[in-house]
């Protein structure tokens, strides 16, 4: 059982239609232990395009062209639902609803009925620094190996993320 915010293991399956609709289950989040409903971690794709890039006017105008919601309705529908639209129109077409589709039809209502909030790494790029040097990994490492307790460990871990933020 994994979380699978991109439904990249049912998009790989989209073509088993056994495994797909019988043998790969998909469920909503549980509720908090305190009753309350989960916010739902999602991302959302960037694109960067490098100010000494050679092709500017080319990117600009493929973007241009990706961004009409039926051009990217249509992508993110080939891709399997991959990915979730931003753009609301794309949420109208029947695709995203279809309960003959569980996971899409799930991750769809999960998507619109209930709460979001970015994944951390995207509203502060410490975060980014935080996963990239493993640091509670580095913690736990500590811990188990005996080298120091789990107050010290923890102490050390939030030492190290304050001097990350701090650098940003």
């Amino acid at each position: 059982m994994t979380t699978n915010d991109t439904l990249s293991i049912a998009t790989a399956l989209r073509l088993d239609a056994i495994a797909y609709k019988q043998k790969l289950g998909v469920l909503k989040l549980p509720n908090k232990p305190s009753g309350e409903k989960m916010r739902y971690l999602i991302t959302v794709q960037q694109v960067i395009l490098f100010a000494n890039s050679q092709n500017q006017k080319i990117a600009k105008d493929f973007l241009t062209y990706l961004i009409q919601p039926k051009v990217i309705g249509d992508y993110l529908k080939v891709a399997g639902g991959r990915h979730s639209p931003v753009l609301k129109p794309n949420w109208q077409d029947p695709f995203w609803t279809n309960p003959q589709d569980p996971h899409v039809s799930t991750a769809t209502k999960t998507i619109n009925e209930g709460q979001t909030h970015l994944f951390y790494t995207f509203t502060n790029p410490a975060y980014s620094m935080v996963l990239k040097e493993n640091v509670w990994g580095h913690a736990l490492k500590k811990v188990l190996l005996h080298e120091i307790s789990t107050a010290q460990a923890a102490d050390e871990a939030v030492l190290r993320i304050q001097q990350i933020f701090a650098q940003w």
